[in-house]
């Protein structure tokens, strides 16, 4: 078995402070997610990852490359990575002592190669860690990790929005997954977006009459994982009712049109309940809009 890593000295403290963020356990957010993707861009990484380190699980708060949402705490090299102060670097885990018999090490994904930055939160506690994994190993660069370090930063920024340490699940939509009014509008007051996109979700109320709320849940989900796809890096979405969605972008207004016509492409052409039920999802765009959200709710296509 692998070498589990030992407790902070301030462990006690370091769980209320996390369990205080009430992080654990919400939906994926757009700006984590877009972290994430970059650092796993930037080192060539296959997986890429940021961590909250509970105290008997390691939780995912955004994570490429894999479908998992948490692991085990005592096989998480991100449980090593809290007691770093800079940062933990495994070039080949098959020949470090630590983990050369971690089970993500000797079966799949079978891991090879880490690099992890701790993340702090607000307090100063180490919450987590916000790192890239491969299954080959790996010589990282002086630039590589300040690459990652960067990007680190960037995360810890986030986390320590003061409107997120209010209480993030109040700015988030638990059936879909993203932002809410009120995560929309906190958004607007922290950047401004040159260009705002709604989508009416046509035959949602007749998907849950005919086949259920069960059937309602999987056409949200598919919906928002669609959209996420082809956001662009800065865009973030939310519901700002029960069948419409804002999306806040940077897209210049020339490209605006063909923006807005590839995302409803998208929804239309991946596999799922939009093409199987032959739904029309309505798209609108606006450059510019002096009230994004007044906009989206007036929106009628």
């Amino acid at each position: 078995m692998s070498e589990a890593a030992p407790l902070p000295d301030n462990e006690s403290d370091r769980l209320a402070s996390l369990r205080q963020m009430n992080l654990l356990d919400t939906p994926p957010e757009s700006r984590y997610d877009r972290l994430t993707q970059q650092a796993r861009e930037a080192v060539g990484a296959r997986f890429s990852m940021l961590t909250l380190i509970d105290k008997e699980r390691q939780w995912f708060k955004s994570v490429q490359g894999m479908v998992v949402s948490e692991t085990p705490r005592a096989i998480a090299f991100c449980a090593h990575t809290i007691l770093s102060k800079r940062h933990c670097v495994v070039e080949d885990a098959r020949v470090d002592e630590r983990f050369c018999n971690n089970p993500f090490v000797k079966s799949e994904p079978g891991i090879r190669f880490y690099a992890g930055i701790p993340i702090h939160n607000a307090e100063g506690h180490t919450i987590g860690s916000f790192c890239v994994a491969d299954t080959e190993a790996h010589h990282l660069s002086q630039a590589d990790l300040e690459n990652l370090a960067r990007l680190a930063a960037d995360v810890e920024h986030e986390l320590q929005h003061p409107a997120q340490l209010l209480q993030g699940s109040q700015f988030l939509d638990p059936e879909a997954h993203c932002y809410n009014r009120e995560g929309l509008r906190d958004r607007l007051q922290s950047q401004a977006y040159p260009a705002a996109l709604v989508l009416l979700l046509e035959g949602q109320e007749g998907v849950q009459q005919a086949f259920g709320a069960e059937a309602e849940a999987l056409l949200l989900k598919e919906t928002i994982e669609c959209c996420r796809q082809g956001l662009r890096p800065q865009d973030e979405i939310g519901r700002i009712s029960k069948d419409r969605f804002l999306i806040l972008s940077s897209c210049p207004a020339s490209h605006l049109a063909a923006y807005a016509a590839d995302l409803k492409r998208q929804l239309l052409e991946k596999p799922g309940l939009h093409r199987s039920l032959r739904l029309q999802p309505r798209l609108g765009w606006c450059s510019r809009p002096a009230d994004p959200m007044a906009w989206a709710d007036q929106f009628e296509g």
